[in-house]
Protein backbone atom coordinates (compact mmCIF):
# COMPACT_ATOMS: atom_id res chain seq x y z
CA UNK A 1 0.00 0.00 0.00
CA UNK A 2 1.28 3.46 -0.88
CA UNK A 3 2.27 5.47 2.23
CA UNK A 4 -0.08 8.29 1.19
CA UNK A 5 -3.05 5.96 1.73
CA UNK A 6 -2.24 5.80 5.43
CA UNK A 7 -2.81 9.53 5.92
CA UNK A 8 -6.19 9.92 7.65
CA UNK A 9 -6.88 13.40 6.29
CA UNK A 10 -6.28 12.25 2.71
CA UNK A 11 -8.44 9.16 3.20
CA UNK A 12 -11.29 11.30 4.55
CA UNK A 13 -11.19 13.49 1.44
CA UNK A 14 -11.13 10.49 -0.92
CA UNK A 15 -13.88 8.55 0.86
CA UNK A 16 -16.11 11.63 1.03
CA UNK A 17 -16.40 11.50 -2.79
CA UNK A 18 -17.19 7.78 -3.01
CA UNK A 19 -20.59 6.11 -2.95
CA UNK A 20 -21.86 4.10 0.00
CA UNK A 21 -21.15 0.69 -1.57
CA UNK A 22 -17.50 1.62 -2.20
CA UNK A 23 -17.05 2.80 1.37
CA UNK A 24 -18.54 -0.44 2.69
CA UNK A 25 -15.83 -2.31 0.79
CA UNK A 26 -13.16 0.12 2.00
CA UNK A 27 -14.18 -0.53 5.60
CA UNK A 28 -12.97 -4.14 5.24
CA UNK A 29 -9.39 -3.23 4.24
CA UNK A 30 -7.94 -2.29 7.62
CA UNK A 31 -8.81 -0.56 10.87
CA UNK A 32 -7.70 2.87 9.68
CA UNK A 33 -9.74 2.59 6.50
CA UNK A 34 -12.69 1.41 8.57
CA UNK A 35 -12.69 4.59 10.66
CA UNK A 36 -12.31 6.85 7.61
CA UNK A 37 -15.10 5.07 5.72
CA UNK A 38 -17.39 5.30 8.74
CA UNK A 39 -16.71 9.03 9.01
CA UNK A 40 -17.70 9.43 5.36
CA UNK A 41 -20.79 7.22 5.76
CA UNK A 42 -22.28 9.07 8.72
CA UNK A 43 -21.13 12.58 7.90
CA UNK A 44 -24.53 13.47 6.41
CA UNK A 45 -27.94 12.24 7.55
CA UNK A 46 -29.96 13.12 4.48
CA UNK A 47 -33.52 11.89 4.73
CA UNK A 48 -35.38 9.29 6.76
CA UNK A 49 -33.55 6.33 5.27
CA UNK A 50 -30.27 7.53 6.77
CA UNK A 51 -32.08 8.45 9.99
CA UNK A 52 -33.51 4.94 10.25
CA UNK A 53 -30.10 3.35 9.65
CA UNK A 54 -28.46 5.55 12.28
CA UNK A 55 -30.99 4.94 15.05
CA UNK A 56 -30.92 1.20 14.45
CA UNK A 57 -27.45 1.48 15.98
CA UNK A 58 -29.24 2.49 19.18
CA UNK A 59 -31.96 -0.18 19.22
CA UNK A 60 -33.91 -2.37 16.75
CA UNK A 61 -36.78 -0.60 14.98
CA UNK A 62 -40.06 -2.26 14.01
CA UNK A 63 -43.32 -1.35 12.32
CA UNK A 64 -46.26 -1.08 14.73
CA UNK A 65 -48.82 0.31 12.28
CA UNK A 66 -47.88 -0.40 8.70
CA UNK A 67 -51.04 1.15 7.25
CA UNK A 68 -50.38 4.48 8.97
CA UNK A 69 -46.61 4.06 8.59
CA UNK A 70 -45.62 4.23 12.25
CA UNK A 71 -42.40 2.85 13.72
CA UNK A 72 -40.99 2.40 17.20
CA UNK A 73 -38.10 0.75 19.03
CA UNK A 74 -38.66 -2.93 19.75
CA UNK A 75 -36.85 -2.44 23.09
CA UNK A 76 -35.83 0.46 25.30
CA UNK A 77 -32.26 1.71 24.74
CA UNK A 78 -29.95 1.06 27.68
CA UNK A 79 -26.78 2.88 28.71
CA UNK A 80 -24.51 0.53 26.74
CA UNK A 81 -26.72 1.12 23.69
CA UNK A 82 -26.21 4.85 24.01
CA UNK A 83 -22.46 4.32 24.33
CA UNK A 84 -22.51 2.36 21.07
CA UNK A 85 -24.70 4.99 19.42
CA UNK A 86 -22.28 7.74 20.43
CA UNK A 87 -19.56 6.18 18.27
CA UNK A 88 -21.69 6.99 15.23
CA UNK A 89 -23.51 10.15 16.33
CA UNK A 90 -20.24 11.99 16.93
CA UNK A 91 -19.44 11.52 13.22
CA UNK A 92 -22.59 13.36 12.08
CA UNK A 93 -21.95 16.85 10.69
CA UNK A 94 -25.16 17.49 8.73
CA UNK A 95 -28.80 16.52 9.35
CA UNK A 96 -31.44 17.21 6.71
CA UNK A 97 -34.94 15.89 7.46
CA UNK A 98 -38.53 16.48 6.46
CA UNK A 99 -41.36 16.35 8.95
CA UNK A 100 -42.64 12.81 9.52
CA UNK A 101 -45.13 11.36 11.98
CA UNK A 102 -44.01 7.75 11.64
CA UNK A 103 -41.01 8.30 13.94
CA UNK A 104 -42.90 10.11 16.72
CA UNK A 105 -42.64 7.14 19.10
CA UNK A 106 -38.90 6.86 18.47
CA UNK A 107 -38.44 10.58 19.08
CA UNK A 108 -40.32 10.27 22.38
CA UNK A 109 -38.13 7.41 23.62
CA UNK A 110 -34.94 9.17 22.55
CA UNK A 111 -36.01 12.27 24.46
CA UNK A 112 -36.81 10.21 27.57
CA UNK A 113 -33.75 7.95 27.67
CA UNK A 114 -30.84 10.00 26.31
CA UNK A 115 -28.10 10.27 28.96
CA UNK A 116 -27.06 13.74 27.76
CA UNK A 117 -28.78 16.63 26.01
CA UNK A 118 -26.43 16.97 23.05
CA UNK A 119 -26.65 13.64 21.24
CA UNK A 120 -24.87 15.04 18.14
CA UNK A 121 -21.85 16.83 19.63
CA UNK A 122 -20.26 17.66 16.26
CA UNK A 123 -23.39 18.64 14.34
CA UNK A 124 -22.64 21.64 12.12
CA UNK A 125 -25.64 21.97 9.77
CA UNK A 126 -29.31 21.36 10.61
CA UNK A 127 -31.95 21.54 7.89
CA UNK A 128 -35.59 20.97 8.84
CA UNK A 129 -38.68 21.03 6.61
CA UNK A 130 -41.71 21.50 8.85
CA UNK A 131 -45.26 20.78 7.65
CA UNK A 132 -47.15 20.81 10.95
CA UNK A 133 -46.90 21.70 14.61
CA UNK A 134 -43.77 19.81 15.65
CA UNK A 135 -41.39 19.83 18.62
CA UNK A 136 -39.27 16.74 17.99
CA UNK A 137 -36.83 18.74 15.88
CA UNK A 138 -35.62 20.21 19.20
CA UNK A 139 -33.69 16.95 19.72
CA UNK A 140 -31.28 18.22 17.08
CA UNK A 141 -31.12 21.86 18.20
CA UNK A 142 -27.77 22.01 19.97
CA UNK A 143 -25.45 24.88 20.93
CA UNK A 144 -22.76 23.63 18.54
CA UNK A 145 -24.93 24.04 15.40
CA UNK A 146 -23.43 26.63 13.03
CA UNK A 147 -25.92 26.49 10.13
CA UNK A 148 -29.71 26.32 10.50
CA UNK A 149 -32.04 26.14 7.50
CA UNK A 150 -35.77 25.91 8.18
CA UNK A 151 -38.62 25.61 5.67
CA UNK A 152 -42.17 26.42 6.78
CA UNK A 153 -45.33 25.68 4.75
CA UNK A 154 -47.18 28.43 2.83
CA UNK A 155 -49.52 30.59 4.86
CA UNK A 156 -52.51 29.38 2.84
CA UNK A 157 -51.98 25.76 3.94
CA UNK A 158 -51.22 26.35 7.60
CA UNK A 159 -53.61 25.15 10.26
CA UNK A 160 -54.63 27.48 13.10
CA UNK A 161 -52.56 25.50 15.62
CA UNK A 162 -49.52 25.87 13.38
CA UNK A 163 -49.68 29.66 13.72
CA UNK A 164 -49.39 29.32 17.50
CA UNK A 165 -46.34 27.07 17.03
CA UNK A 166 -44.37 29.45 14.78
CA UNK A 167 -43.42 31.91 17.57
CA UNK A 168 -42.17 28.97 19.68
CA UNK A 169 -40.16 27.78 16.70
CA UNK A 170 -38.59 31.22 16.37
CA UNK A 171 -37.71 31.27 20.07
CA UNK A 172 -35.98 27.90 19.75
CA UNK A 173 -33.40 29.44 17.41
CA UNK A 174 -31.84 31.13 20.43
CA UNK A 175 -30.73 27.67 21.63
CA UNK A 176 -28.03 27.80 18.94
CA UNK A 177 -25.94 30.79 20.11
CA UNK A 178 -23.00 29.98 17.81
CA UNK A 179 -25.06 30.15 14.60
CA UNK A 180 -23.18 31.56 11.63
CA UNK A 181 -25.80 30.90 8.94
CA UNK A 182 -29.54 31.42 9.51
CA UNK A 183 -31.95 30.74 6.66
CA UNK A 184 -35.73 30.74 7.02
CA UNK A 185 -37.76 29.76 3.96
CA UNK A 186 -41.43 30.71 4.02
CA UNK A 187 -43.75 33.24 2.45
CA UNK A 188 -44.68 35.41 5.42
CA UNK A 189 -44.42 35.95 9.17
CA UNK A 190 -47.02 37.66 11.31
CA UNK A 191 -45.83 41.10 12.59
CA UNK A 192 -45.56 39.79 16.16
CA UNK A 193 -43.48 36.84 14.94
CA UNK A 194 -41.21 39.20 12.97
CA UNK A 195 -40.63 41.12 16.20
CA UNK A 196 -39.74 37.90 18.05
CA UNK A 197 -37.38 36.89 15.27
CA UNK A 198 -35.61 40.22 15.44
CA UNK A 199 -35.08 39.88 19.18
CA UNK A 200 -33.60 36.40 18.66
CA UNK A 201 -31.29 37.52 15.85
CA UNK A 202 -29.94 40.38 17.95
CA UNK A 203 -28.54 37.85 20.40
CA UNK A 204 -26.76 35.71 17.80
CA UNK A 205 -23.45 37.56 17.74
CA UNK A 206 -21.65 35.03 15.51
CA UNK A 207 -24.00 35.35 12.55
CA UNK A 208 -22.33 35.75 9.17
CA UNK A 209 -25.29 35.10 6.86
CA UNK A 210 -28.99 35.90 7.29
CA UNK A 211 -31.52 34.85 4.66
CA UNK A 212 -35.11 35.91 5.42
CA UNK A 213 -38.45 35.62 3.60
CA UNK A 214 -39.08 38.00 0.74
CA UNK A 215 -39.89 41.61 1.74
CA UNK A 216 -39.01 40.94 5.40
CA UNK A 217 -35.78 42.96 5.54
CA UNK A 218 -37.36 46.01 7.11
CA UNK A 219 -35.81 49.24 8.35
CA UNK A 220 -35.82 48.03 11.94
CA UNK A 221 -34.17 44.73 11.07
CA UNK A 222 -31.43 46.58 9.19
CA UNK A 223 -30.83 48.89 12.15
CA UNK A 224 -30.57 46.05 14.65
CA UNK A 225 -28.46 43.59 12.64
CA UNK A 226 -26.11 46.38 11.56
CA UNK A 227 -24.40 45.96 14.94
CA UNK A 228 -23.56 42.28 14.42
CA UNK A 229 -19.76 42.30 14.11
CA UNK A 230 -19.33 39.36 11.71
CA UNK A 231 -22.37 39.73 9.45
CA UNK A 232 -21.32 39.46 5.79
CA UNK A 233 -24.61 38.75 4.03
CA UNK A 234 -28.14 40.05 4.66
CA UNK A 235 -30.38 38.75 1.90
CA UNK A 236 -33.91 37.56 1.10
CA UNK A 237 -35.54 34.86 -0.98
CA UNK A 238 -36.31 35.58 -4.62
CA UNK A 239 -39.77 34.03 -4.33
CA UNK A 240 -42.38 34.32 -1.64
CA UNK A 241 -45.57 36.14 -0.79
CA UNK A 242 -47.37 38.20 -3.42
CA UNK A 243 -46.42 41.81 -2.79
CA UNK A 244 -49.97 43.02 -3.54
CA UNK A 245 -51.12 41.52 -0.22
CA UNK A 246 -48.01 42.45 1.77
CA UNK A 247 -47.99 45.61 3.86
CA UNK A 248 -44.70 47.45 3.37
CA UNK A 249 -43.64 49.47 6.41
CA UNK A 250 -41.86 52.76 5.90
CA UNK A 251 -38.25 52.21 4.89
CA UNK A 252 -36.09 54.76 6.69
CA UNK A 253 -33.30 52.95 8.60
CA UNK A 254 -30.77 55.10 10.38
CA UNK A 255 -27.24 53.69 10.51
CA UNK A 256 -24.69 54.38 13.21
CA UNK A 257 -21.00 54.97 12.70
CA UNK A 258 -20.12 51.36 13.56
CA UNK A 259 -22.82 49.85 11.30
CA UNK A 260 -22.05 46.74 9.26
CA UNK A 261 -18.28 46.44 9.77
CA UNK A 262 -18.11 43.23 7.69
CA UNK A 263 -21.14 43.37 5.36
CA UNK A 264 -20.50 42.64 1.66
CA UNK A 265 -23.95 41.48 0.42
CA UNK A 266 -27.22 43.33 1.00
CA UNK A 267 -30.80 42.96 -0.26
CA UNK A 268 -33.39 45.68 0.26
CA UNK A 269 -36.97 46.21 -0.89
CA UNK A 270 -38.01 49.86 -1.01
CA UNK A 271 -39.04 52.50 -3.52
CA UNK A 272 -36.40 54.41 -5.45
CA UNK A 273 -36.48 57.49 -3.23
CA UNK A 274 -36.16 55.54 0.04
CA UNK A 275 -33.45 53.29 -1.40
CA UNK A 276 -31.44 56.27 -2.66
CA UNK A 277 -31.68 58.03 0.70
CA UNK A 278 -30.54 54.88 2.48
CA UNK A 279 -27.58 54.36 0.15
CA UNK A 280 -26.58 58.00 0.54
CA UNK A 281 -26.35 57.89 4.32
CA UNK A 282 -23.03 58.93 5.79
CA UNK A 283 -22.44 55.59 7.50
CA UNK A 284 -23.66 53.30 4.74
CA UNK A 285 -21.03 50.52 4.50
CA UNK A 286 -18.48 51.31 1.82
CA UNK A 287 -17.36 47.68 1.55
CA UNK A 288 -20.59 46.48 -0.12
CA UNK A 289 -19.78 44.26 -3.12
CA UNK A 290 -23.17 42.70 -3.92
CA UNK A 291 -26.37 44.76 -3.87
CA UNK A 292 -29.86 43.46 -4.66
CA UNK A 293 -32.59 46.06 -5.09
CA UNK A 294 -36.30 45.22 -5.35
CA UNK A 295 -39.02 47.79 -5.86
CA UNK A 296 -42.44 47.36 -4.16
CA UNK A 297 -44.07 49.10 -7.16
CA UNK A 298 -43.20 49.85 -10.78
CA UNK A 299 -40.71 52.68 -11.27
CA UNK A 300 -40.06 54.84 -14.32
CA UNK A 301 -36.70 54.61 -16.14
CA UNK A 302 -35.61 58.06 -14.97
CA UNK A 303 -35.98 57.08 -11.32
CA UNK A 304 -34.13 53.81 -11.95
CA UNK A 305 -31.22 55.72 -13.54
CA UNK A 306 -31.09 58.03 -10.51
CA UNK A 307 -30.90 55.00 -8.22
CA UNK A 308 -28.11 53.40 -10.26
CA UNK A 309 -26.19 56.69 -10.17
CA UNK A 310 -26.40 56.58 -6.38
CA UNK A 311 -25.16 52.98 -6.37
CA UNK A 312 -22.21 53.83 -8.61
CA UNK A 313 -21.30 56.86 -6.50
CA UNK A 314 -21.64 55.18 -3.10
CA UNK A 315 -20.52 51.59 -3.64
CA UNK A 316 -17.10 52.03 -5.21
CA UNK A 317 -16.21 48.35 -4.71
CA UNK A 318 -19.46 47.00 -6.14
CA UNK A 319 -19.15 43.74 -8.09
CA UNK A 320 -22.77 42.67 -8.41
CA UNK A 321 -25.89 44.77 -9.01
CA UNK A 322 -29.35 43.21 -9.19
CA UNK A 323 -32.50 45.25 -9.87
CA UNK A 324 -36.03 43.81 -9.83
CA UNK A 325 -39.17 45.69 -10.78
CA UNK A 326 -41.95 43.32 -11.83
CA UNK A 327 -45.65 43.10 -11.01
CA UNK A 328 -47.75 40.24 -12.41
CA UNK A 329 -50.93 42.12 -11.42
CA UNK A 330 -50.14 45.28 -13.41
CA UNK A 331 -51.88 45.10 -16.80
CA UNK A 332 -51.23 48.61 -18.09
CA UNK A 333 -50.43 48.92 -21.78
CA UNK A 334 -46.73 49.35 -22.46
CA UNK A 335 -45.43 52.65 -23.79
CA UNK A 336 -41.86 53.49 -24.86
CA UNK A 337 -41.55 55.73 -21.79
CA UNK A 338 -42.01 52.67 -19.56
CA UNK A 339 -39.03 50.74 -20.94
CA UNK A 340 -35.53 50.71 -19.49
CA UNK A 341 -32.96 51.57 -22.13
CA UNK A 342 -29.23 52.08 -22.45
CA UNK A 343 -29.26 55.54 -20.86
CA UNK A 344 -30.95 54.10 -17.78
CA UNK A 345 -28.16 51.54 -17.37
CA UNK A 346 -25.28 53.85 -18.27
CA UNK A 347 -24.35 54.71 -14.62
CA UNK A 348 -23.17 51.13 -13.97
CA UNK A 349 -20.49 51.58 -16.64
CA UNK A 350 -18.66 53.67 -14.04
CA UNK A 351 -18.28 50.66 -11.72
CA UNK A 352 -14.78 49.34 -12.52
CA UNK A 353 -15.13 46.06 -10.60
CA UNK A 354 -18.60 45.10 -11.87
CA UNK A 355 -18.85 41.42 -12.83
CA UNK A 356 -22.61 40.82 -12.45
CA UNK A 357 -25.53 42.87 -13.74
CA UNK A 358 -29.08 41.55 -13.42
CA UNK A 359 -32.13 43.52 -14.54
CA UNK A 360 -35.68 42.21 -14.01
CA UNK A 361 -38.21 44.73 -15.32
CA UNK A 362 -41.94 44.53 -15.95
CA UNK A 363 -41.54 45.50 -19.60
CA UNK A 364 -38.95 44.38 -22.19
CA UNK A 365 -35.75 46.42 -22.22
CA UNK A 366 -35.43 48.98 -25.00
CA UNK A 367 -32.12 47.59 -26.22
CA UNK A 368 -31.49 47.01 -29.90
CA UNK A 369 -28.36 45.73 -31.59
CA UNK A 370 -26.54 49.13 -31.50
CA UNK A 371 -27.27 49.53 -27.79
CA UNK A 372 -26.09 46.00 -27.02
CA UNK A 373 -22.84 46.68 -28.87
CA UNK A 374 -22.21 49.73 -26.67
CA UNK A 375 -23.16 47.84 -23.50
CA UNK A 376 -20.88 44.90 -24.33
CA UNK A 377 -18.00 47.26 -25.12
CA UNK A 378 -18.43 49.07 -21.80
CA UNK A 379 -18.54 45.84 -19.77
CA UNK A 380 -15.73 43.67 -21.17
CA UNK A 381 -15.09 41.95 -17.80
CA UNK A 382 -18.72 41.06 -17.10
CA UNK A 383 -19.28 37.45 -16.01
CA UNK A 384 -23.04 37.38 -15.41
CA UNK A 385 -25.37 39.49 -17.54
CA UNK A 386 -29.13 38.92 -17.25
CA UNK A 387 -31.06 41.46 -19.30
CA UNK A 388 -34.69 40.79 -18.43
CA UNK A 389 -35.05 37.54 -20.37
CA UNK A 390 -38.48 36.96 -18.79
CA UNK A 391 -40.49 40.21 -18.84
CA UNK A 392 -44.01 40.01 -17.41
CA UNK A 393 -45.54 42.19 -20.13
CA UNK A 394 -44.03 41.56 -23.55
CA UNK A 395 -44.89 41.47 -27.25
CA UNK A 396 -45.15 38.12 -28.98
CA UNK A 397 -41.83 38.64 -30.77
CA UNK A 398 -38.64 40.30 -29.56
CA UNK A 399 -36.79 42.63 -31.97
CA UNK A 400 -33.55 40.83 -31.03
CA UNK A 401 -32.44 37.69 -32.85
CA UNK A 402 -29.83 35.10 -31.92
CA UNK A 403 -27.11 36.83 -33.94
CA UNK A 404 -26.73 39.37 -31.11
CA UNK A 405 -24.93 36.60 -29.21
CA UNK A 406 -21.92 37.23 -31.46
CA UNK A 407 -21.66 40.72 -29.96
CA UNK A 408 -21.12 39.27 -26.50
CA UNK A 409 -18.97 36.34 -27.59
CA UNK A 410 -16.47 38.74 -29.19
CA UNK A 411 -16.50 41.53 -26.59
CA UNK A 412 -17.27 39.79 -23.27
CA UNK A 413 -14.82 36.91 -23.19
CA UNK A 414 -15.31 36.19 -19.46
CA UNK A 415 -19.07 35.79 -19.72
CA UNK A 416 -20.35 32.73 -17.83
CA UNK A 417 -24.08 33.45 -17.62
CA UNK A 418 -26.14 35.37 -20.17
CA UNK A 419 -29.87 36.09 -20.23
CA UNK A 420 -31.72 37.64 -23.19
CA UNK A 421 -35.29 37.71 -24.50
CA UNK A 422 -34.88 37.01 -28.22
CA UNK A 423 -36.81 35.90 -31.28
CA UNK A 424 -35.15 32.59 -32.14
CA UNK A 425 -37.60 31.88 -34.96
CA UNK A 426 -35.71 34.14 -37.39
CA UNK A 427 -33.30 32.12 -39.53
CA UNK A 428 -29.71 32.96 -38.61
CA UNK A 429 -27.90 29.88 -39.97
CA UNK A 430 -26.31 32.07 -42.67
CA UNK A 431 -24.73 34.42 -40.14
CA UNK A 432 -21.65 32.27 -39.52
CA UNK A 433 -21.09 31.30 -43.16
CA UNK A 434 -17.73 32.43 -44.50
CA UNK A 435 -16.81 34.77 -41.64
CA UNK A 436 -14.53 34.78 -38.66
CA UNK A 437 -16.30 34.62 -35.30
CA UNK A 438 -15.48 34.02 -31.66
CA UNK A 439 -17.31 31.44 -29.58
CA UNK A 440 -17.99 31.80 -25.87
CA UNK A 441 -14.97 30.31 -24.05
CA UNK A 442 -16.57 30.16 -20.58
CA UNK A 443 -20.35 30.41 -21.00
CA UNK A 444 -22.14 28.00 -18.65
CA UNK A 445 -25.75 29.17 -18.93
CA UNK A 446 -27.80 30.90 -21.62
CA UNK A 447 -31.12 31.96 -20.10
CA UNK A 448 -33.86 32.51 -22.69
CA UNK A 449 -36.94 32.93 -20.50
CA UNK A 450 -39.58 31.76 -22.94
CA UNK A 451 -38.20 33.40 -26.07
CA UNK A 452 -40.07 32.60 -29.27
CA UNK A 453 -38.78 29.56 -31.16
CA UNK A 454 -40.06 27.49 -34.10
CA UNK A 455 -37.21 25.27 -35.31
CA UNK A 456 -35.22 23.63 -32.50
CA UNK A 457 -32.73 22.00 -34.88
CA UNK A 458 -31.55 25.22 -36.55
CA UNK A 459 -31.28 27.01 -33.21
CA UNK A 460 -29.26 24.15 -31.74
CA UNK A 461 -26.96 24.16 -34.80
CA UNK A 462 -26.28 27.87 -34.35
CA UNK A 463 -25.71 27.67 -30.59
CA UNK A 464 -23.51 24.61 -31.06
CA UNK A 465 -21.12 26.77 -33.11
CA UNK A 466 -20.57 29.40 -30.40
CA UNK A 467 -21.30 27.69 -27.05
CA UNK A 468 -19.00 25.31 -25.14
CA UNK A 469 -20.20 21.70 -24.58
CA UNK A 470 -21.14 22.27 -20.94
CA UNK A 471 -23.37 25.28 -21.67
CA UNK A 472 -27.01 24.85 -20.62
CA UNK A 473 -30.10 26.59 -21.95
CA UNK A 474 -32.07 27.84 -18.93
CA UNK A 475 -35.84 28.23 -19.15
CA UNK A 476 -38.35 30.33 -17.26
CA UNK A 477 -41.95 31.39 -17.58
CA UNK A 478 -45.50 30.06 -17.17
CA UNK A 479 -46.06 26.34 -17.58
CA UNK A 480 -48.98 26.96 -19.97
CA UNK A 481 -46.57 27.61 -22.84
CA UNK A 482 -45.57 23.99 -22.93
CA UNK A 483 -44.93 23.87 -26.71
CA UNK A 484 -42.33 26.65 -26.56
CA UNK A 485 -40.82 25.21 -23.41
CA UNK A 486 -40.50 21.77 -24.99
CA UNK A 487 -38.79 23.26 -28.05
CA UNK A 488 -36.13 24.87 -25.87
CA UNK A 489 -35.71 21.65 -23.93
CA UNK A 490 -35.04 19.92 -27.23
CA UNK A 491 -32.36 22.52 -27.99
CA UNK A 492 -30.86 21.92 -24.57
CA UNK A 493 -30.68 18.19 -25.27
CA UNK A 494 -28.93 18.58 -28.63
CA UNK A 495 -26.54 21.37 -27.67
CA UNK A 496 -23.82 19.35 -25.84
CA UNK A 497 -23.41 16.88 -28.71
CA UNK A 498 -23.28 19.59 -31.37
CA UNK A 499 -20.79 21.64 -29.37
CA UNK A 500 -18.54 18.60 -28.91
CA UNK A 501 -18.73 17.86 -32.64
CA UNK A 502 -17.71 21.44 -33.39
CA UNK A 503 -14.70 21.20 -31.06
CA UNK A 504 -13.68 17.86 -32.55
CA UNK A 505 -13.93 19.31 -36.07
CA UNK A 506 -11.82 22.30 -35.09
CA UNK A 507 -9.19 20.04 -33.57
CA UNK A 508 -9.16 17.90 -36.72
CA UNK A 509 -8.77 20.94 -38.97
CA UNK A 510 -6.13 22.40 -36.68
CA UNK A 511 -4.17 19.17 -36.81
CA UNK A 512 -4.33 19.13 -40.61
CA UNK A 513 -3.17 22.75 -40.76
CA UNK A 514 -0.22 21.99 -38.51
CA UNK A 515 0.71 18.98 -40.66
CA UNK A 516 0.57 21.16 -43.79
CA UNK A 517 2.75 23.79 -42.11
CA UNK A 518 5.33 21.13 -41.25
CA UNK A 519 5.26 19.86 -44.82
CA UNK A 520 5.68 23.38 -46.20
CA UNK A 521 8.69 23.97 -43.95
CA UNK A 522 10.18 20.66 -45.08
CA UNK A 523 9.77 21.57 -48.74
CA UNK A 524 11.28 25.00 -48.16
CA UNK A 525 14.26 23.40 -46.45
CA UNK A 526 14.75 21.07 -49.42
CA UNK A 527 14.53 23.99 -51.81
CA UNK A 528 17.16 25.96 -49.88
CA UNK A 529 19.52 22.98 -49.86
Amino acid sequence: MHPALSISELLNIIFAHLDQRSNLNNARVCKQWYHSSQAARWREINGWRDFDALFRKLAPIKWVDYMNKRKEFSEYPRLKDWERFEEYSKLVRTISLDDSEKYNAIFDIVGQTRPYINIFPNLYTLQWNATRKEFHYLLFVHPNVKEFIATLPPTSTRQAEFETWVPLFVDSISRMPLLQHLEIRCDEFEPTTRHRLLEVIKGLRCLRTILLPRYHITARIIEEVSLLPHLKKLSSQETGIDRTIFTFPQFDPCLRKEAFPSLTTLSICADVQSSSQFLSQRYFPSNIRRLHLEMPSLENPGAVRSLLETVAGTCTLIEEVSFRDQDVHDHREMTPQDQIGLETLRPVFACPMLTTLEIRHHYPLALGTPELEILASELPSIETLLLNEGPIHHPERSPLTLDVLLIFSSRCRKLQKLGLYVDASVSITHVLDGQEFHGFPELRSFSVGLSHIEDAESVALFLGQICPPNCEVALAGPETRSVRRNMWRKVNGMLPTLAKMRLAERERIGKQVRMLEVEVERLRALQRS
